[in-house]
């Protein structure tokens, strides 16, 4: 995304969606070509006046001593569903994994967590303490953060106000096609996809904010209070959400040839920057495979159930190539789940299962889905799609600048049944 000045950033643009195609690139899957989803470099310097040097600053921040407001951020939101029997949205709701990776820097997570419910109140700007001196990559770990634990990550643009560590906060833009320049302020370019560009304008205002994100989490609260109990394990939780989104969504690929994302020769921005991309979820009226994964994540997350992005590059396996025909995936690589299912990690693709599930359905909504692709081995992975374990990657990851980690293994399956 191209601004004309560096300070208008997403509070939430950092995100797995895309460090796929950016990290992809680097680890050797295909040269890079997608700019409107590369994640931007954050203009992050300005937040504090420190001018100490990144070493001294790091060594600072892991000799100080946390205060016990960063302690008790550490400590996970309360499961309402396992613990109250009854499901209640919770905004602060960060992954388990990440509070585990921040224990010697806490203050990360509590700002983060800050920032989630100032989000989730729709507040017009927020403040960063001048005291806490934060590095550059803190920032952008923070930014991370919520990017993983945020469903609104890319409909929020914030931009640095007058005064010292303040930003203001805007909402679900409108986006329309634009006759200007890139270069000005307001247009994201998308003339590698045919388009002009777009401006981003006519912000939902405080009270349109919150009900926007109302009815999202009305929607998840919902698919979950109606389908699940305080007595299912993981597995079983994790399995009906699947066959729910999968049988309930609707897909309509922007180009089927490239099934996770946009492909190279349009974009709809007002799909994933404005208002309608909640209105999709809200809808699941879907039309990128990776929207229907990140949002099975972020439920996920909700029910403390730890779901983390795996990229793979490989070849999909004659069986699946049979069953989609002339349609079935032309890119190399592809986009999944590693799940920790009642303590025992598994594959779960549901963008996979969702598409076989329509090409052998269609749009009726009374077929449950096969299950083939939920619970899966990394043997039977390889069964649909082969690939070396060297070229697999976990793409929801902190630090920016060391490789991507290796999945867990998956030794085995599990097979869910419905029950009648």
């Amino acid at each position: 995304m191209k601004m004309k000045t560096g300070k208008k950033r997403s509070v939430c643009r950092i995100i797995s969606f895309m460090m796929i195609f950016s990290l992809l690139s680097v680890y050797g899957c295909k040269e890079k070509k997608i700019e409107v989803v590369d994640y931007p470099e954050p203009t992050v310097t300005e937040v504090t006046d420190n001018t100490q040097d990144a070493a001294t600053q790091d060594e600072d921040t892991n000799s100080a001593m946390p205060s016990a407001l960063d302690l008790e951020a550490l400590k996970p939101e309360v499961n309402t569903l396992k613990e109250e029997g009854t499901f209640v949205y919770n905004a602060a709701v960060i992954p388990d994994w990440i509070l585990k990776e921040f224990e010697n820097n806490p203050k990360i997570v509590r700002i983060a967590k800050e920032i989630l419910v100032a989000i989730d109140h729709a507040e017009e700007e927020y403040e960063f303490s001048s005291d806490l001196n934060l590095t550059e990559d803190e920032l952008i770990q923070i930014t991370l953060i919520i990017s993983y634990s945020c469903p609104f990550y890319s409909q929020i643009i914030y931009e640095k106000a007058e005064n010292e560590n303040v930003y203001t906060l805007k909402y679900f833009p409108n986006m329309e096609a634009s006759d200007a320049e890139v270069s000005d302020a307001d247009i994201i370019d998308t003339s590698a996809y045919g388009n002009k560009g777009y401006n981003m304008s006519d912000f939902a205002s405080q009270e349109e904010a919150i009900e926007i994100m109302d009815s999202y989490k009305d929607y998840v609260t919902a698919l979950i209070n109606d389908n699940l109990n305080s007595e299912m394990s993981e597995r079983e939780m994790a399995a009906v959400i699947y066959s729910e989104l999968v049988r309930g969504a609707s897909f309509s690929p922007e180009n089927p040839d490239y099934y996770l994302g946009q492909g190279e020769e349009s974009i709809d921005p007002e799909s994933y920057f404005g208002r309608k991309a909640v209105d999709n979820i809200i809808d699941q009226k879907y039309t990128r495979g990776i929207e229907l994964l990140r949002t099975y994540q972020y439920i996920m997350n909700q029910l403390h159930i730890e779901s983390r992005l795996v990229v793979g590059n490989g070849i999909f396996q004659d069986e699946v190539k049979e069953q989609f025909g002339e349609k079935y995936p032309t890119t190399p690589y592809w986009s999944w789940l590693s799940m920790q299912l009642d303590g025992e990690y598994f594959n779960c693709d549901i963008i996979l299962e969702k598409l076989i599930h329509d090409f052998k359905f269609g749009d009726d909504t009374d077929v449950y889905p096969e299950m083939t692709y939920f619970g899966m081995s990394d043997d039977k992975r390889k069964e649909s799609y082969k690939f070396m374990d060297t070229s697999i990657y976990l793409m929801d990851i902190t630090d920016i600048n060391s490789e991507p980690p290796r999945p867990p293994k998956c030794p085995n399956n599990y097979e869910y049944h419905y029950s009648n």
